[in-house]
C-alpha cells in the first residue's frame, strides 16, 4: 500500500535552536521558519541585580543542585573508569597494531 501524502503543512520546533520550522509533505523540505524570541537583555547592573533579589529561593535552588552534582561527579566519573577497566581487562587485544612500518 502506498504511503498516505498529506497535502497541508505542518510546524516543527527546532530542537536545537527552538526556531518555528514550517515542513511541506509534498516538497518533503522546509517550507519556511520564524526565529526564535530572543531574552529581553538587561538593560543595566541595577536591574539586574534586582530581578536576583526577586527570587533568591530560585537562585539557592540552583546553587544547591550545582553543589550537589560536583559532589557526585567524582564518584560518577571514578565509577565510569572503573567500568571501562573492567571491560577492557575482559576482552585483552591480544594482536598486535598494525603500523605503516609492517605494510611496507
Amino acid at each position: 500500500m502506498p504511503p498516505v501524502m498529506v497535502s497541508a503543512a505542518f510546524d516543527v520546533v527546532c530542537p536545537h535552536c527552538r526556531a518555528l520550522l514550517t515542513i511541506s509533505p509534498e516538497a518533503r523540505a522546509v517550507a519556511g521558519h520564524k526565529e526564535p524570541l530572543a531574552p529581553k537583555p538587561v538593560a543595566d547592573m541595577d536591574e539586574a541585580v534586582e530581578r536576583m533579589k526577586k527570587d533568591p529561593d530560585r537562585r539557592e535552588s540552583l546553587f544547591a543542585q550545582s553543589v550537589e552534582s560536583e559532589k557526585n561527579k567524582a564518584d560518577r566519573l571514578k565509577k565510569s573508569f572503573e567500568d571501562l577497566l573492567r571491560r577492557t581487562g575482559d576482552s585483552p587485544d591480544s594482536a598486535r597494531p598494525v603500523r605503516d612500518m609492517d605494510l611496507d
